[in-house]
Protein backbone atom coordinates (compact mmCIF):
# COMPACT_ATOMS: atom_id res chain seq x y z
CA UNK A 1 0.00 0.00 0.00
CA UNK A 2 1.46 3.43 -0.91
CA UNK A 3 2.49 5.83 1.81
CA UNK A 4 0.08 8.72 2.47
CA UNK A 5 1.28 12.11 1.37
CA UNK A 6 2.08 14.77 3.89
CA UNK A 7 0.98 18.22 2.85
CA UNK A 8 3.43 20.97 3.63
CA UNK A 9 0.84 23.74 3.40
CA UNK A 10 -0.97 22.57 6.54
CA UNK A 11 0.43 23.38 9.95
CA UNK A 12 -1.09 21.67 12.95
CA UNK A 13 -0.73 23.50 16.21
CA UNK A 14 -1.78 22.45 19.66
CA UNK A 15 -4.56 24.59 21.05
CA UNK A 16 -6.15 24.84 24.47
CA UNK A 17 -8.33 21.88 23.55
CA UNK A 18 -5.86 19.10 22.71
CA UNK A 19 -8.56 16.93 21.15
CA UNK A 20 -9.10 19.34 18.25
CA UNK A 21 -5.94 20.50 16.48
CA UNK A 22 -6.36 23.80 14.63
CA UNK A 23 -5.26 24.01 11.04
CA UNK A 24 -3.59 27.07 9.57
CA UNK A 25 -3.20 27.20 5.81
CA UNK A 26 -0.46 29.20 4.22
CA UNK A 27 -1.57 31.46 1.40
CA UNK A 28 0.06 30.88 -1.94
CA UNK A 29 2.45 33.58 -2.99
CA UNK A 30 1.33 35.52 -6.03
CA UNK A 31 3.33 34.81 -9.14
CA UNK A 32 5.36 37.69 -10.39
CA UNK A 33 5.79 37.93 -14.14
CA UNK A 34 9.25 36.93 -15.25
CA UNK A 35 9.24 39.39 -18.12
CA UNK A 36 7.50 42.73 -18.57
CA UNK A 37 4.21 42.76 -20.45
CA UNK A 38 4.57 43.34 -24.15
CA UNK A 39 3.02 46.42 -25.63
CA UNK A 40 0.05 45.80 -27.88
CA UNK A 41 0.48 46.74 -31.50
CA UNK A 42 -2.25 47.81 -33.86
CA UNK A 43 -2.96 45.61 -36.86
CA UNK A 44 -1.62 46.92 -40.15
CA UNK A 45 -3.76 46.96 -43.29
CA UNK A 46 -1.67 44.14 -44.77
CA UNK A 47 -2.14 41.99 -41.66
CA UNK A 48 -5.89 42.67 -41.65
CA UNK A 49 -6.11 41.64 -45.31
CA UNK A 50 -4.10 38.45 -44.69
CA UNK A 51 -6.24 37.59 -41.68
CA UNK A 52 -9.51 38.14 -43.57
CA UNK A 53 -8.29 36.04 -46.49
CA UNK A 54 -7.23 33.25 -44.12
CA UNK A 55 -10.65 33.24 -42.44
CA UNK A 56 -12.36 33.22 -45.83
CA UNK A 57 -10.28 30.21 -46.98
CA UNK A 58 -10.93 28.32 -43.75
CA UNK A 59 -14.67 28.93 -43.98
CA UNK A 60 -14.82 27.94 -47.65
CA UNK A 61 -13.01 24.65 -46.92
CA UNK A 62 -15.01 23.70 -43.83
CA UNK A 63 -18.44 25.24 -44.27
CA UNK A 64 -20.13 22.22 -45.83
CA UNK A 65 -18.87 19.69 -43.29
CA UNK A 66 -19.99 21.98 -40.44
CA UNK A 67 -23.43 22.46 -42.00
CA UNK A 68 -23.85 18.70 -42.54
CA UNK A 69 -22.82 17.94 -38.97
CA UNK A 70 -24.64 20.70 -37.09
CA UNK A 71 -27.55 21.69 -39.33
CA UNK A 72 -28.94 18.58 -41.08
CA UNK A 73 -32.18 20.38 -42.04
CA UNK A 74 -30.17 22.99 -43.96
CA UNK A 75 -27.93 20.40 -45.60
CA UNK A 76 -30.95 18.49 -46.87
CA UNK A 77 -32.35 21.57 -48.61
CA UNK A 78 -29.09 23.20 -49.85
CA UNK A 79 -26.10 21.75 -51.70
CA UNK A 80 -22.44 22.33 -50.85
CA UNK A 81 -21.95 24.62 -53.87
CA UNK A 82 -24.96 26.74 -52.96
CA UNK A 83 -23.70 27.18 -49.39
CA UNK A 84 -20.19 28.09 -50.52
CA UNK A 85 -21.47 30.55 -53.13
CA UNK A 86 -23.73 32.15 -50.52
CA UNK A 87 -20.75 32.53 -48.18
CA UNK A 88 -18.69 34.15 -50.95
CA UNK A 89 -21.48 36.66 -51.67
CA UNK A 90 -21.81 37.48 -47.96
CA UNK A 91 -18.05 37.83 -47.61
CA UNK A 92 -17.82 40.24 -50.55
CA UNK A 93 -20.64 42.35 -49.11
CA UNK A 94 -18.92 42.38 -45.75
CA UNK A 95 -15.62 43.47 -47.34
CA UNK A 96 -17.28 46.46 -49.06
CA UNK A 97 -18.82 47.83 -45.86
Amino acid sequence: MPVKREYKHEVYSASEDESKPSVERHKKAKKTPSSPRKERKLWTEAEETQFNDAINNIVKKNIWSEIKTNFPELSSSRSADVCINHWIAMYKKWQKS
